[in-house]
C-alpha cells in the first residue's frame, strides 16, 4: 500500500532491496573490516587503502587508492582516484573522473562523470552530465531532470536506459530514451494493476495457509484496539534498529543483532502485505458490525484495494496508509505474542 506509483518502481525496489539486503549481512563486519572518516572526510593522492572507505562531510574527496568500496555523502563530493570496487556516492554536487572498477550508483543534485566505469551506471539526479572521458562498460540507468551526454562518451552495454524529464541532449550511442511526461500514465496503471494482482496473491496464500492467523489478526486490528496496535508498531519501527545497532556496537552480540534486523525486515514486508487486510478488517466491522468474526474473500479484496487507492491521495493518503501499516505492524506483534504466551 505505501509504494510509488512511478513505473520504475519494481526495479528500483529491486536494487535497493539488494543494496539493504548487502548492508544487513555485512554490517557485523564493517567496523572490522572498513575506513571511516567525516568532518574533513578526504582521501589523499598518494594514499593506498585496501579496505572499505565510508566518508561523511561538507565536501568529501577521495583522491587516492581503493582497493575495496567507497560510499560518500557531503554537499559536494569528488572522486578523482580509483576505487578498485563499487561505489555509492550522494550529495548536492558530485563529481567523478577517477576510475571506478565496480558498479557507480549516485544519488545527486547535480553529477558529472568523466571516466571510466567498469560495472553498472544509475545515477538519479536533477541535472546529469557525461563528459567525453566517461567509458562505461556496464548497463547504463540514467533517470534525471536535464542530461546531457558528450558525443565522445562510451557505452559499452547494449542495456542503456535514460530517462528525463526536461530538456536533454543525448547523443550516446543507440540509448533507450523515454521522455517521462509520456510515459508514466500507461506504466502508471500498469504498475498499480500488477501491485494489487500481487498483493491479493500473496495475501491469499496466507489466507489459506494461516486461517486462524488472519482471524485473530482482523480481531486484534479492530477499532477497539486499533490505536493501540498502531502506537505498539510505531514503537518498534523506531526502537528495533535502534536495538540492533547497540547490539552491534557494544559487543552484545553480532548474531542477536542480526536477527534483529532480520526481524524487522520481515515486520516491514509483512505490514506492507496486512495493512489492505486490516483496512477490509475495519470496513467489515463498521459496515456489518458482526457479532463473531467471519470476514470473507469480498472483503479482504476490498481492503486491498481500496487501501492501495487511497494511498494514491497526495499527502493525506500516504498518511492513511502509513497508519494502518503501523497498526498491522502492531496487530501482527500482538497476535505472535499472545501465541507464545499461550505454548
Amino acid at each position: 500500500m505505501l509504494v510509488s506509483f512511478c513505473p520504475l518502481y519494481f526495479y528500483v525496489m529491486k536494487k535497493l532491496f539488494v543494496l539493504f539486503a548487502g548492508l544487513f549481512i555485512l554490517m557485523p563486519s564493517l567496523a572490522l573490516a572498513s575506513v571511516m572518516r567525516s568532518g574533513d572526510a578526504m582521501v589523499g593522492s598518494t594514499e593506498n587503502i585496501p579496505e572499505n572507505v565510508y566518508l561523511a562531510g561538507s565536501n568529501p574527496m577521495m583522491s587516492g587508492t581503493i582497493q575495496g568500496d567507497l560510499a560518500a555523502s557531503g554537499a559536494n563530493v569528488f572522486v578523482n582516484g580509483n576505487v578498485s570496487q563499487d561505489a555509492m556516492l550522494a550529495g548536492g554536487t558530485v563529481n567523478v573522473t577517477g576510475h571506478i572498477g565496480g558498479d557507480l550508483r549516485v544519488f545527486s543534485g547535480n553529477f558529472m562523470i568523466d571516466g571510466p566505469v567498469d560495472g553498472e551506471l544509475m545515477v538519479f539526479g536533477g541535472n546529469i552530465t557525461v563528459g567525453p572521458h566517461a567509458v562505461i562498460q556496464g548497463d547504463v540507468n540514467i533517470f534525471g531532470g536535464k542530461v546531457l551526454i558528450d558525443p565522445m562518451a562510451k557505452m559499452m552495454s547494449k542495456n542503456i536506459n535514460i530517462q528525463y524529464s526536461g530538456k536533454s541532449d543525448l547523443n550516446a550511442p543507440h540509448p533507450f530514451v523515454v521522455d517521462t511526461n509520456k510515459f508514466l500514465t500507461a506504466g502508471f496503471w500498469i504498475s498499480q494493476i500488477l501491485i494489487v494482482i500481487a498483493l491479493f496473491v500473496v495475501i491469499a496464500i496466507m489466507q489459506l495457509l494461516f486461517p486462524n492467523f488472519n482471524k485473530k489478526f482482523v480481531e486484534t486490528s479492530s477499532r477497539k484496539t486499533f490505536w493501540k496496535c498502531f502506537l505498539i508498531g510505531l514503537v518498534m519501527l523506531i526502537v528495533m534498529p535502534i536495538a540492533a545497532i547497540l547490539c552491534f556496537i557494544t559487543g552484545i552480540g553480532a548474531i542477536l543483532g542480526g536477527l534483529i534486523l532480520i526481524a524487522y525486515v520481515a515486520f516491514i514486508i509483512a505490514s506492507v502485505l496486512y495493512s489492505g487486510v486490516a483496512f477490509g478488517g475495519l470496513l467489515y466491522e463498521q459496515i456489518k458490525k458482526p457479532k463473531k468474526y467471519a470476514m470473507g474473500w469480498g472483503w479482504l479484496v476490498l481492503g486491498v484495494v481500496g487501501l492501495h487507492v487511497i494511498s494514491w491521495i497526495p499527502v493525506i493518503g500516504v498518511i492513511i496508509g502509513f497508519v494502518f501499516f503501523l497498526s498491522a505492524w502492531g496487530a501482527m506483534a500482538l497476535v505472535r505474542w499472545k501465541q507464545m504466551k499461550s505454548t
